[in-house]
């Protein structure tokens, strides 16, 4: 008698045995690993603590797309106000710029680039390579007041 094996769970095991038609069993589902767990954890207690105002609203929680932008404006204004000489790509801005914890994508800071750039904070220059930077047109009072008031807003208006 011949005997086929299959692999289940990353053992082998036959297919027919001298008696007939062997057991087998399909794999079992598996529970989430403990890291998984932990995640989703941390993900529903900075639901909660955003909840209860413990939390600034970008922890933890998917905020609406205009509280979004606000809070992504006045994050990239404190970091220009408190980073004067920094220079980076739209892309490097979204990824070094802003604060830890929250994921942003380049095309959501492109919008906030062009208006601090027709409010005259931000000036765009192109590398040899085509790609653009961007960077604080100038260090002065008016420029840092300006940044301030985008820094401290909490209404939206600027």
């Amino acid at each position: 008698m011949s005997f086929l094996f299959v692999s289940v769970d990353g053992r082998q095991r036959p297919l027919h045995t001298p008696a007939g038609l062997g057991r087998i069993r399909p794999p079992r589902h598996r529970a989430p690993s403990a890291l998984a767990r932990h995640i989703n954890d941390l993900r529903e207690l900075g639901a909660l603590a955003s909840t209860l105002r413990l939390l600034p609203d970008h922890v933890g929680v998917d905020v609406a797309s205009s509280d979004r932008r606000r809070m992504l404006r006045r994050a990239l204004s404190r970091y220009l106000r408190t980073n004067a000489k920094a220079c980076d790509t739209a892309e490097g801005i979204a990824r070094w710029w802003m604060p830890p914890g929250i994921d942003v994508s380049e095309t959501e800071v492109l919008p906030l680039l062009d208006e601090l750039r027709e409010k005259g904070l931000v000036a765009r220059f192109s590398t040899l390579d085509g790609r653009w930077l961007y960077r604080r047109s100038s260090i002065d009072a008016q420029s840092d007041d300006e940044l301030g008031r985008m820094t401290a807003d909490t209404n939206g208006s600027s």
